[in-house]
């Protein structure tokens, strides 16, 4: 019963923190799971920004590099991926964890400012 009560609060708690407005790096979404030395490169790209691997709704999967706080620095880093072989890593935007259109996404950030 305790850690019922424990779990409410928690749950209650977490739905009152807003979701966090970020901008990452996709360096691809595929219908199918990639091959683990696929899956190894790419994590070798991220480096220490962190790789995250989402399946969407639509049963694609993501993979998602860095949490990024501008779309500038987002887009320099996606760029420097598409010189180095990521010809699909484009910017995207998420609120939370939710997946949002990157230009609803600016118009949040610049009233941001």
């Amino acid at each position: 019963m305790g850690q019922e009560t424990l779990f409410s609060i928690g749950k209650s708690v977490s739905d009152t923190i807003p979701p966090t407005l970020t901008f990452r790096v996709e360096v691809m979404r595929s219908v199918k799971p990639v091959k683990e030395d696929v899956l190894a490169e790419i994590r070798k790209a991220a480096g220490e920004r962190g790789l995250d691997v989402v399946t969407l709704e639509d049963g694609k999967t993501d993979y998602l590099i860095g949490k990024f706080i501008t779309f500038d620095t987002a887009s320099e880093y996606s760029d420097l991926l598409k010189r180095n072989g990521y010809r699909d890593a484009q910017v995207v935007a998420w609120l939370g964890k939710k997946e949002i259109p990157i230009e609803t996404a600016r118009q949040l950030f610049d009233k941001l400012k």
